[in-house]
């Protein structure tokens, strides 16, 4: 659902109490989620969002994760999952991002910012088990240069160990090559006798 409540017309940050008003908001600017991040009400604009230094270190912050490949982001119109660059260089800030990919990145960056996670306790039930899966994983691809199964073992593995979800698992999964490195682990399947301990 978009878009999420706005206070219309704000030209200076007002702290948010909770993030209820947030919880069935499935895609965000990248100007609220920067906004959200630092715990104000959306701005208005890019220009009023110099009022908040720390909503501005979020959308540089979500802007660079995007850069590197750890965020995805999308134009409303017309093409989908496309990064564009403004003419000064800057991600448009009316790009969207979803709430599932934010979970995981923040969840990749060990934060949990309250318009994503404080929507009821399944949501955090969902996010820690995320976690708890994304640090069993690292572990893993920092041991191991390759996967010693297909990708569906250590899923299967995962839901019985962590209750998370198919979806769930791909996005930690995704996120554990990225902060690893570990970049063999991207293939579906292992090359036998691959596997070496680091």
């Amino acid at each position: 659902m978009y878009p999420g409540p706005t206070a219309p017309g704000q030209k200076s940050p007002v702290p948010i109490r909770d993030g209820s008003h947030w919880t069935s908001t499935k895609e965000f600017t990248l100007l609220e989620a920067a906004c959200l991040w630092a715990g104000i009400w959306p701005l208005d604009s890019l220009q009023t969002l110099q009022c908040s230094p720390e909503a501005t270190a979020r959308y540089l912050m979500l802007t660079r994760a995007i850069e590197a490949g750890e965020l995805e982001a999308s134009h409303r119109h017309p093409a989908p999952r496309t990064i564009k660059l403004t003419a000064q260089g800057q991600h448009e800030p009316d790009m969207l991002v979803s709430r599932d990919d934010l979970e995981a990145f923040a969840a990749s960056v060990g934060e949990r910012p309250l318009f994503l996670f404080s929507a009821s306790a399944s949501v955090q039930s969902t996010s820690a088990a995320e976690m708890r899966c994304m640090r069993w994983l690292c572990e893993l691809m920092r041991r191991f240069d390759a996967p010693d199964h297909a990708k569906g073992l250590y899923e299967k593995e995962a839901k019985q160990l962590f209750s998370v979800s198919g979806r769930g698992f791909d996005r930690v999964w995704r996120y554990a090559v990225q902060e690893t490195g570990a970049h063999k682990w991207s293939a579906s399947g292992r090359k036998p006798g691959s596997r070496k301990a680091r």
